[in-house]
């Protein structure tokens, strides 16, 4: 375990993060002229760099090859799509 000050970090980086969510996805999707489909995929592009690019960057420069199994992709995915199915929800309340 890394300590309590790691997982206090972390926890308040999580709960800063999704209290900025709302408000910053809002004015995002006034300023693509009330669209909240277009805020979505600009979501979806940041996933994408952050939750893809750079732990593939990571993983790729320290050597890890993984330990990759079919039970644990299936439910990382659907982990994610529900982290997704939950941003939708969010940006359609606030359209």
């Amino acid at each position: 375990m890394k300590g309590l000050p790691f997982v206090l970090f972390f926890t308040a980086l999580t709960f800063v993060s999704w209290g900025a969510y709302g408000p910053v996805l809002h004015h995002g999707a006034i300023a693509l002229n009330h669209d909240s489909m277009r805020a979505f995929v600009g979501v979806g592009l940041a996933y994408f760099l952050i939750a893809v690019l750079i732990p593939f960057a990571i993983l790729k420069k320290s050597g890890e090859k993984g330990n990759w199994t079919i039970t644990g992709t299936v439910f990382s995915v659907v982990a994610g799509a529900v982290g997704a199915i939950g941003a939708l929800g969010i940006i359609l309340a606030l359209g």
